[in-house]
C-alpha cells in the first residue's frame, strides 16, 4: 500500500513540475492524503520521511536497472 501511495506521490510531483501527464488521484489515494493531513506534525513528518526515502530508493533502483 505504501507502494502505491508513494507511486501516487511521485506521478504527481511529476504532473506538477510539468514532466508527466499523468495525474494518478483516485478516491482511495486522495483519502489517504487527507489521512495523513490529520495527523499530528510529528506524525506526518515521519511518514513523508519514509515516503521520501522510498522514492528515493525507486529511483536508485530505476537507474540500477539501466
Amino acid at each position: 500500500m505504501i507502494f502505491k501511495l508513494v507511486f501516487v506521490a511521485v506521478e504527481s510531483i511529476g504532473y506538477l513540475l510539468g514532466k508527466s501527464e499523468n495525474m494518478v488521484l483516485d478516491k482511495k489515494n486522495l483519502q489517504h492524503l487527507q489521512e495523513i493531513e490529520n495527523l499530528s506534525e510529528k506524525d506526518k513528518n515521519n511518514i513523508l520521511y519514509t515516503i521520501d526515502n522510498l522514492i528515493k530508493a525507486a529511483k536508485l533502483k530505476n537507474i540500477a536497472a539501466l
